[in-house]
């Protein structure tokens, strides 16, 4: 940045303006002194100046290293009086700068600079659900969490006082389709992420939304994990090609557990157990962890069997992790309008990543499938448990 450019926009800076005055006064002053007294004072230097000119610029005057000629008594009268509506300024403009980042934070204005953390796209009824049931699992206990929304202050404070999460939890405010209002919430440095569908919008309204929101937080972090939800079935696809991990449709999901409730009374209740739901420490029961290289070599049917025997718990299914995708993936080579895009990114030396394609899981496989081809375990803790 050129000096010129600089200088103005620190001029612009309407809260540099008093500490730079203030440090100026400052050094002014213990030159000044350092010049005009201290060579008659045996064994003081430059910090001895330092502090009188702090000591008398606040007007304290503690009196352990006074001025004792006339020049350096009129210096000494000169910092009193500038010093007195100087040190009131800077207080004041201290006061200002830190009553108006309150209200820019309460607005969902700032910039979150954290990291690990989790991001909520978009808000809607379940939102607070959604929020709650990470923050009380044991895996993201400690987490911090960003949602990027379009609530209006007043409605927001309220779900965040219901949320009781107090300084883990931030706000921004904005469409989170647009890339601005995304990059406030650090999501190149987020843990992970989800995309919520708006509510009040037509289902394919919502989407689109949804849609845009995923494109967005993939082109600023394409390696972080993003979870989205849609309002048609038909439009899963649209989101995983954005780049989402994985993605759920509410009502199709809702409609089937409702069903499938209806035809087994007691399955409520197992999937609140499951989920947590039922423990004081709200722990689920359900787990997942990384397969060894030894565990790789096994059946389906041995992993079983040691995991019961040795850690106790009950292996349900076997998952690979999501793998990043390229433009080649989505598009291939089949058509010469395919070769063709391919042909324009390679030409421009664009990056052809995609982000994160779905993962695969298999529940309950057959006692004698080889486990080479995954890479975690799902599996059930015991009731007792507590970690």
């Amino acid at each position: 940045m050129r000096p010129a450019l600089m200088m103005k926009k620190w001029s612009n800076a309407r809260y540099l303006k008093p500490f730079v005055l203030t440090l100026l006064l400052l050094l002014a002053g213990a030159g000044g002194f350092y010049f005009l007294e201290l060579p008659q004072e045996n064994g003081k230097g430059f910090f001895d100046a330092v502090y009188w000119t702090v000591v008398t610029l606040t007007t304290v005057g503690y009196g352990d290293i006074v001025p004792k000629t006339v020049p350096g008594r009129m210096l000494a009268m000169l910092t009193m009086v500038s010093g007195i509506g100087l040190v009131s300024v800077l207080t004041g403009t201290l006061s200002s700068f830190l009553v108006e980042r309150r209200a820019n934070k309460r607005l969902g204005l700032l910039q979150v600079n954290i990291s690990g953390h989790v991001v909520v796209l978009g808000w809607n009824a379940n939102a607070q659900t959604l929020i709650r049931s990470l923050a009380d699992s044991q895996e993201f206990k400690e987490a911090e969490f960003v949602a990027v929304n379009s609530l209006e202050p007043e409605h927001w404070e309220e779900a965040s006082f219901q949320l009781g999460l107090g300084t883990k939890l931030s706000f921004v405010k904005g469409n989170p389709a647009m890339e601005s209002v995304t990059a406030k919430a650090s999501p190149a440095t987020a843990r992970l992420a989800y995309v919520l569908c708006q509510d009040g919008l037509s289902p394919e309204t919502a989407d689109q939304q949804s849609l845009y929101a995923a494109l967005t937080f993939k082109t600023l972090a394409p390696k972080v994990p993003l979870y989205a939800e849609v309002g048609r079935v038909d439009n899963r696809e649209h989101l995983l090609k954005a780049g989402a991990s994985e993605v759920v449709s509410r009502g199709d999901l809702a409609s089937r557990t409702l069903a499938a409730i209806g035809a087994h009374p007691g399955l409520n209740e197992f999937l609140r157990a499951v989920m947590g739901e039922q423990r004081e420490d709200r722990q689920r029961l359900l787990g997942h962890r990384v397969l060894t290289d030894q565990e790789k070599k096994l059946s389906w049917a041995l992993l079983v069997t040691r995991a019961i025997q040795s850690e106790g718990v009950l292996p349900l299914a076997v998952y690979t992790l999501a793998k990043n995708l390229t433009l080649q993936d989505l598009l291939g080579e089949g058509t010469a309008l395919d070769a063709f895009i391919l042909e324009l990114f390679a030409a421009a030396g664009q990056n052809t990543s995609m982000g994160e394609g779905g993962s695969r899981v298999v529940v309950n496989p057959q006692a004698g499938m080889e486990l080479s081809g995954f890479d975690g375990v799902l599996f059930l803790r015991a009731a007792g448990e507590n970690g």
